[in-house]
């Protein structure tokens, strides 16, 4: 069994301190709805204040949704770095295997990878993905994304996005030979990369495959064995050092965020109401002869409590037509 630097999944416990919160915050757009009815029961209106409780309990629940589904993709990623991790584990006892590292070079540079395995055919950089179904890429550098497509019922599909892994496979391998030439090893072990797909029920249709290769469960452990023993222990101790004492990432993976509507959207949109409002009643004065375009203006921005009330309705009901779409839109591409 190969020698592994034990320590806690940040992963894990980012996932365990965010459910917590998660549910500490689930009744709080219901307290929004509650408070914008009885304001509605009271005063008899919808208008201004009821329509601003009910905009902000909209909001906030849609973040926690979006959350949500973050956190179902944390949790299926770090599932499928443990069982990566346990396959790994399986190399003999002159492999060292490192989990879950970040890489920082001293002009700010940073890169993390989820498996690093040193042995003697080398230094191997490994990242995992727990996907399903399909899986079309390619190794093209220059390929930003790549998909991941799921069968839902009915026969409709299911399409995702997400970062092209041979990139950051790239990348970290480049960032990982700038960080030892750094601490002074220039001829250490070749490094070598690779992205594993570690569910069985996966399908990969990869196009261009070049130096990095694409690997399913069965064939990380001949991958890693397979390279020939070339590496001294002198330099194997010269290396491990360094790498044993990398971090973990501490970057927080699940953002606080509102990404159906953005906040420039937000403020856009009340700018548009307030203008909108200003035109209309300005028009409406001149057009029946009551006052001229300076009077008329002067009239209408005395009128502040109305042009707010307008505001936030407009706002509310944009928003809430924003989420439909969203949805509709989303469920369109299933």
């Amino acid at each position: 069994m190969a020698n592994v630097r034990e320590t806690e999944n940040h992963m894990l416990v980012e996932i365990e301190k965010f459910q917590l919160l998660h549910r500490r915050k689930e009744f709080i757009p219901y307290i929004f709805y509650v408070t914008g009815f009885i304001y509605l029961l009271v005063m008899h209106s919808f208008e201004g204040i009821a329509a601003i409780l009910f905009l902000f309990g909209m909001m906030y629940q849609n973040r926690l949704g979006l959350q949500k589904k973050k956190l179902k993709i944390l949790q299926a990623d770090a599932a499928g770095g443990l069982e990566s991790e346990s396959v790994l584990r399986d190399l003999p006892d002159d492999y060292f295997l490192i989990n879950d590292v970040e890489v920082k070079l001293r002009n700010g540079q940073k890169s993390q990878i989820d498996h690093l395995v040193l042995g003697r055919g080398g230094l191997f950089v490994i990242q995992s993905k727990n996907y399903t179904g399909r899986i079309e890429g390619s190794c093209n550098l220059f390929a930003k994304n790549w998909l991941q497509i799921k069968k839902r019922q009915a026969a409709k599909e299911e399409r995702r996005e997400f970062p092209n892994p041979v990139t950051q496979v790239s990348n970290f391998a480049s960032r990982l030979h700038d960080y030892l030439a750094q601490h002074g090893i220039r001829n250490g072990p070749t490094i070598h990369g690779a992205v594993l797909f570690i569910n069985t029920e996966v399908e990969l249709y990869i196009e261009k495959r070049g130096s990095i290769p694409i690997l399913v469960r069965e064939e990380i452990y001949d991958f890693v064995k397979r390279m020939p023993a070339i590496y001294t222990d002198e330099q194997l101790n010269a290396v491990l050092p360094l790498l044993w004492g990398l971090p973990q990432p501490k970057t927080s993976q699940i953002k606080d965020s509102v990404p159906y509507v953005s906040t420039k959207t937000i403020l856009f949109t009340s700018v548009f109401a307030l203008f909108l409002f200003l035109f209309l009643l300005t028009q409406h004065y001149i057009n029946n002869g009551d006052l001229n375009t300076d009077q008329a203006i002067l009239h209408i921005i005395g009128h502040t409590g109305s042009l707010l009330l307008f505001s936030a309705n407009f706002l509310a009901i944009l928003y809430a037509i924003k989420i439909i779409f969203t949805f509709i839109s989303r469920r369109i591409k299933l």
